[in-house]
C-alpha cells in the first residue's frame, strides 16, 4: 500500500507542476475538459478549453466514432487549430 500511496503523491506533484507550467489544456469536447480538470482538482486560471472555444462557434468537435463523419471532424479540427494559432499569435504579439 505504501508504494501505491507514494505513486499517487508523485502523480499529484507532476499534475500540479503541469498545471503551473502550461498555459492551456485543449481538448476536443467538454467531457474531456471536465475529466482533465477533475484530475487537476481546480482550474483557477481558466486553462481548460475545447478546441473550438477559440472559434466563433464554441462547441465540441464532431465525434466520428458516433457519426462516421470524419470529414466533419477534420473540418472542425482544422478550424479549431487555425483559430488557436491566430489566438496565440494575437495574445503573444506574434511570438507564438
Amino acid at each position: 500500500m505504501r508504494y501505491f500511496e507514494s505513486r499517487v503523491m508523485l502523480l499529484k506533484e507532476q499534475m500540479d507542476k503541469a498545471y503551473d507550467e502550461w498555459d492551456y489544456f485543449v481538448c476536443m469536447d467538454m467531457s474531456n475538459v471536465t475529466r482533465i480538470l477533475r484530475i487537476f482538482g481546480h482550474d483557477n486560471e481558466n486553462k481548460g478549453h475545447r478546441l473550438l472555444d477559440f472559434t466563433g462557434r464554441p462547441v465540441d468537435v464532431a465525434d466520428p466514432w458516433y457519426s462516421d463523419r470524419f470529414d466533419v471532424a477534420y473540418a472542425d479540427i482544422m478550424r479549431g487549430c487555425t483559430a488557436l494559432i491566430e489566438y496565440l499569435e494575437n495574445e503573444k504579439g506574434g511570438d507564438a
